[in-house]
């Protein structure tokens, strides 16, 4: 991991801050992408105190032009990027929750962050993962990223042949 540039989204908590920790500790460059600015900012200030190298980014990933704002601003630092890990997500509904019940609302806001986000996120950081001689996009999924009763799923999609 040592010298890659990787994009982490959902970076300020659970898995998305213990898998920033880890790549930075191996010496990646990790950019930390999350919406809560309060948040983000004690975990980059908590892990710039041991050395590692991380940049905080405030992105909503229901938010389009924030997308597009992050994308130039890590076009204009970086020359390519070489993982680009979908961890951002939430879980809208109540635990009362069922496919017939849910609130057309909350199935909305939940697939334009979990799906749309992702995508979206994902399209605009493939021109930078295509100069990588390894570029890779790494999506989750879990309790915070699936509607009631979904399944787990991780996918590693490969930019170039291997």
């Amino acid at each position: 991991m040592s010298g890659k540039i990787i994009i982490i989204t959902g970076a300020n908590r659970g898995m998305g801050k213990a898998m920033t920790q880890k790549l930075a500790e191996m010496g990646a460059t990790v950019y930390m992408i999350c919406r809560d600015k309060e948040s983000g900012s004690t975990v980059e200030n908590e892990f710039k105190d041991k050395n590692l190298s991380v940049t905080l980014k405030i992105t909503d990933l229901e938010n389009v032009e924030d997308i597009n704002n992050l994308v130039q601003e890590i076009t204009k630092e970086q020359n390519h990027i070489d993982v680009l890990i979908n961890n951002g997500a939430v879980n809208l509904e109540k635990a009362t929750t069922r496919i017939e019940n849910i609130p057309l609302e909350i199935l909305e806001q939940t697939m334009n962050i979990n799906f749309r986000g992702t995508l979206l996120i994902s399209q605009k950081f493939v021109p930078l993962l295509k100069k990588s001689t390894s570029g890779r996009i790494i999506n989750f999924s879990s309790g915070l990223g699936q509607l009631t009763e979904w399944v787990i799923i991780l996918l590693i999609v490969s930019l170039k042949p291997l």
